[in-house]
């Protein structure tokens, strides 16, 4: 599997949307998706599960 990172911030709301409306829930925009890498830029390890389940 190709890294996300190799991927356009809209294919990437465009996959995250397709999942999000098979759920009932709202369509995901580009420019969440860039502001997401923007914050994570220096992230070297994997997301932990007590990470993604915070807050």
């Amino acid at each position: 599997m190709m890294p996300l990172k190799d991927n356009s911030d809209q294919w990437i709301a465009d996959v995250l949307s397709y999942v999000r409306a098979m759920n009932d829930a709202d369509n995901v925009d580009r420019k969440v998706v860039r502001n997401a890498r923007a914050e994570s830029k220096d992230r070297e390890d994997y997301w932990t599960l007590e990470e993604l389940y915070k807050d």
